[in-house]
């Protein structure tokens, strides 16, 4: 083959691929068609089971954990020390300790109450009623309506020992000036040795 025949041979080819080039790129200032929606994003399963164990640990920690403090699941079986008062009367411990309860007692009923006897009665002391006098430790000499007074009550049968909790209702004993005694629950307690 001659040098111009495959200068001709080289330039029909080179000429064509350039054809070809051009023909793919036609499209140029046509319509293209449109592009596919994105891929939607997918959370694994594993991902979603691992938020909501995340979600009850936190949960646990923060809202159940504290509950439990508060209501003395952890200290040791004891009864966290309350006294809920009757309407009319106000109570209110200070310690519970050697087997005393010391407490602030208030009564809001009209009448003053004289020669004034306070009582811890658990259920074994209220099935007992037949001495209930045996119960009351004298508390104080007078107590006028709508005042609190500082009261000691020894709680009879209880152990001293730490940590020992009792449960029970406090009573007052009172006379007035048109007789007595009178008897009347003031609260319901529950307390722990310290």
């Amino acid at each position: 083959m001659s040098e111009d025949a495959k200068y001709d041979l080289m330039t029909q080819e080179n000429v064509q691929s350039n054809n070809e080039g051009l023909q793919a790129d036609s499209s140029y200032g046509q319509s293209q068609p449109a592009q596919a929606p994105a891929k939607k994003t997918r959370i694994p399963l594993w991902a979603i089971i691992l938020i909501v164990i995340a979600a009850i640990v936190v949960a646990f920690f923060f809202v159940v954990l504290p509950m439990f403090f508060v209501l003395g699941v952890f200290n040791g079986g004891s009864l966290p020390t309350s006294c809920i008062a009757q309407p009319g009367f106000m109570c209110q411990i200070s310690s519970f300790h050697g087997g005393v309860l010391s407490m602030k007692l208030g009564q809001a009923t009209g009448t003053n109450w004289n020669n004034t006897g306070f009582a811890f009665l658990n259920m074994t002391a209220l099935a007992n009623s037949d001495n209930p006098s045996y119960y009351y430790t004298t508390g104080i000499s007078s107590m006028e309506s709508a005042s609190m007074d500082d009261v000691n009550i020894t709680v009879r049968g209880a152990s001293y020992a730490r940590g020992t909790s009792i449960s029970g209702q406090i009573w007052g004993m009172y006379y007035t000036n048109s007789g007595g005694p009178y008897y009347t629950e003031i609260g319901i307690v529950t307390a722990t040795e310290t």
